[in-house]
């Protein structure tokens, strides 16, 4: 009996380990320190109370960060972006920051899942870690950065 109990335990334990890892991909990815998923509590303990509170319940702005993040219904961060020149998106302990090169980020991120190129921007989708990064026309300069559900 009690070998079936350590078993069964061992299982649930590889299970778990499993699952934080595929799902830490997805909630590694940080921009200024907000990530997807994360709730409203945890993201004003961040980046404290946005300009915008009270105006729109779920999605906040920052003017200082030149930020926005948006939340679902049940209050969860479904997408973070940011324009401004001190913003840092990090993953793996690696940083990306907003006016980097897009060959760097690209050395840091591989190639892209998805990519959409206009007269006017280019944005590079990276699927498995919910990132999309954007240049405008055919600057090789990071324009913006976002954290998104990306499908």
């Amino acid at each position: 009996m009690s070998t079936k109990l350590f078993t069964f335990f061992l299982v649930v334990l590889f299970s778990l380990s499993v699952f934080s890892q595929e799902t830490g991909d997805k909630i590694g990815a940080t921009i200024d320190g907000v990530a997807l998923g994360m709730t409203k509590d945890q993201v004003k303990e961040a980046l404290k109370s946005p300009r915008s509170e009270g105006y729109d319940e779920n999605l906040w702005l920052y003017d200082r960060l030149k930020l926005s993040v948006q939340f679902n219904t049940d209050g969860v961060v479904v997408e973070v972006m940011s324009d401004d020149p001190t913003s840092i998106l990090m993953i793996d302990g690696k940083e990306i920051a907003v006016n980097s090169d897009i060959n760097k980020a690209l050395e840091i991120l591989g190639k892209p899942d998805d990519m959409m190129k206009t007269e006017m921007v280019s944005e590079y989708y990276f699927k498995k870690h919910g990132i999309m990064l954007l240049t405008y026309a055919d600057d090789k300069v990071i324009a913006l950065v976002a954290l998104q559900a990306i499908q």
